[in-house]
């Protein structure tokens, strides 16, 4: 059985997702441009979370082939460095040109 902190990393990565969809779409949002606020909170959020993941959820730096085999694993971080790029780019371009 897989651990428990997984779904929680899942569960919480999820959670900051939804929050940046909300910031994006919907609040934190003067016409079409992102309130810093929301950027920075996010941004912190994201940083937390790779930062608090626990040692059995992270990909070494040389990884083992045990490592890249285990798919949960790989979906976590595959999901995490889908979100991290796009909101930050999006986040940047917004910050760099206030209106």
């Amino acid at each position: 059985m897989p651990p428990v902190c997984g779904l929680d990393a899942h569960t919480k990565l999820s959670y900051i997702s939804n929050f940046i969809v909300h910031v994006s779409y919907r609040g934190f949002r003067r016409d079409d441009e992102l309130l810093p606020g929301g950027v920075i909170e996010a941004q912190s959020m994201l940083r937390d979370w790779e930062r608090n993941l626990p040692e059995v959820l992270k990909i070494p730096e040389n990884p083992e082939p045990r490592h890249l085999l285990d798919r949960a694993r790989c979906s976590l971080h595959m999901a995490y460095h889908q979100v991290s790029p796009v909101w930050l780019a999006k986040s940047r371009r917004s910050v760099a040109n206030p209106r």
